[in-house]
């Protein structure tokens, strides 16, 4: 039943989100404040539920799991704060690369290294980093991918 739930929530965002960009591309030539306010409203909508799904999709391909990409991992259900951590993490990395902080961005990326380093090295058998790893750079290039869209409108 909540599987079924966050994915109609995340459809209903991905429609908004859609939606946003034809308003823009419809009532505004690219480069005028209205398409850039639409880009960056569905550029944070985007970065939110629906790019947690996508990255969920990608760690599920990388398991080698056969479940649904909506289908909660045990180890998932444990930690679910990255539900939270991932859209924050992509939203503030949009602010601080447009705001011409890319110091701030490195900063950002590093600390979220340096804070999973000690349950990292713990591992013995390499799947966390893994995960961390793809988890995390999935995200990233999530959020390059709407700074991208944001330049572009």
């Amino acid at each position: 039943m909540l599987v079924s739930t966050e994915r109609g929530e995340a459809a209903a965002l991905i429609v908004l989100a859609v939606g946003c960009g034809a308003c823009a591309v419809l009532t505004a030539p690219v480069g005028t404040p209205t398409a850039r306010a639409c880009a960056v409203v569905g550029v944070v909508i985007l970065l939110g539920a629906p790019a947690n799904g996508l990255v969920s999709a990608v760690l599920s391909l990388a398991r080698g799991s056969n479940a649904s990409a909506g289908a909660l991992s045990p180890l998932v259900v444990a930690m679910r704060g990255g539900r939270w951590i991932g859209p924050l993490e992509r939203i503030l990395i949009l602010l601080l690369a447009a705001a011409g902080a890319q110091a701030a961005v490195a900063a950002v990326i590093a600390a979220k290294g340096v804070i999973r380093f000690p349950e990292i090295n713990k591992d013995q058998d390499g799947r966390k980093a893994e995960e961390f790893l793809i988890g995390s750079m999935t995200s990233w290039i999530l959020a390059v991918l709407a700074i991208a869209g944001v330049s572009v409108a």
